[in-house]
């Protein structure tokens, strides 16, 4: 008995981590963003005769890295026994303009952290010591927009056997570009519908599995840019949870008529796929990122996420994926649809032997289908099955 409610207390807290982690990387993203010194970096903007490509392409991976291992830091912290088995996209070495490695860690104090920072970015003492102040600056669950639904205190879940996977900004090319035509920063959007691109497709992504199992059992999504209020972004994140008999999610299911037929797709997809959908009554929403696609579908604004293509990754979908489970939904093989039904897994690396390339190793091959709903997934799988 006191071991499960051991269990349940760290589950429970690991949620929790999850969602305070998850926010302070949405603050590092938005500092960036707001901060003239740092978006110049992020942006290289043209006609500057002073940008060095390597440096500032450097700086976009950083914002990326410095994320990811904030995450890792503060969960190995916490969770020492999961420090091996938390994964991200990013590799953490970098090379300055000097030709000198350095390792992306975040370190025991402030100015640790800044001074590492430093010499990635080749003296920057400014942008070095404002990035370092983020990382260590601490976030309460109660600076965390989770809506309304209560955070549980209890969650009996296999914590000693759970691998992370951390997508530190989901949707790069939107982050940089930022929501404006000319790359500045705009008002978003209607919150509650789908758009094609901006900062609003922007997520961060932190997703718990079970390693023996491949199944993901927990997740967090980060909108670190939701909507603005007072001239200033403001995020929201949503949470699920499910493992065994424990089910509990924190997004509303928005269940309008007029968005029951709506499907999330990429640019990418296929002309055929797309035919047999618009044949079957589907109406297409093609929008950035695979995060945002599938918090559309996880927030009820679509109905599902369609991809044919190779093109998504274990770090995109492990938390939306535990989100979707908990709402009685999946992420589905696209090539098995209508037949082995398999769900994308976690544990063990999709990839041909001999293929030593992350990407490759990690890709959700074969496609996806993502869904909320068992009716809407019998009525894709016969819009995309060969009659």
């Amino acid at each position: 008995m006191e071991e499960e409610q051991e269990d349940g207390q760290r589950g429970a807290d690991l949620l929790s981590l999850m969602l305070t982690l998850s926010e302070r990387a949405g603050n590092i993203a938005r500092r960036i963003r707001k901060d003239d010194h740092l978006i110049e970096l992020l942006t290289q903007q043209k006609g500057s005769d002073e940008a060095n490509p390597r440096f500032v392409q450097d700086f976009k991976t950083l914002a990326d890295v410095l994320i990811q291992e904030t995450v890792r830091h503060y969960i190995g912290e916490k969770f020492p026994e999961l420090a091996p088995h938390i994964k991200g996209e990013e590799s953490a070495k970098f090379s300055n303009t000097q030709g000198e490695s350095v390792t992306v860690e975040v370190k025991e104090t402030q100015a640790e952290t800044a001074e590492m920072l430093c010499k990635v970015l080749d003296g920057d003492v400014s942008a070095s010591e404002k990035l370092a102040e983020e990382v260590h600056k601490i976030v309460h669950i109660d600076d965390v927009n989770v809506g309304t639904a209560p955070i549980p205190s209890h969650l009996p879940l296999p914590v000693q056997n759970i691998g992370i996977w951390i997508d530190p900004i989901d949707s790069t090319a939107e982050y940089i570009a930022g929501d404006g035509p000319d790359g500045s920063d705009g008002p978003s959007s209607d919150p509650e519908l789908m758009v094609k691109s901006g900062l609003h497709c922007v997520t961060v992504l932190i997703g718990a599995y079970d390693r023996s199992s491949g199944i993901p059992l927990m997740g967090v999504i980060n909108q670190p840019f939701y909507m603005k209020e007072n001239n200033q972004y403001v995020g929201r994140a949503c949470w699920g949870v499910k493992w065994g008999n424990t089910r509990a999610f924190s997004s509303p299911i928005c269940d309008c008529a007029s968005r029951s037929k709506i499907i999330a797709i990429s640019g990418s997809e296929s002309a055929d796929a797309k035919a047999s959908l618009e044949e079957a009554g589907y109406e297409l929403c093609q929008a950035a990122g695979a995060g945002y696609k599938l918090l559309c579908v996880i927030l009820g604004i679509a109905q599902a996420y369609i991809l044919t293509r190779d093109s998504t990754f274990k770090w995109d979908t492990c938390a939306p994926h535990a989100i979707l489970r908990a709402q009685g939904g999946d992420i589905l093989v696209r090539k098995g649809l209508g037949s082995t039904n398999e769900c994308v897994k976690y544990t063990s690396p999709d990839f041909d032997e001999g293929v030593p390339d992350l990407m490759a190793q990690y890709c959700n091959r074969g496609g996806i289908v993502a869904y909320r709903s068992v009716n809407t997934l019998h009525s894709i799988t016969s819009a995309l099955s060969p009659s």
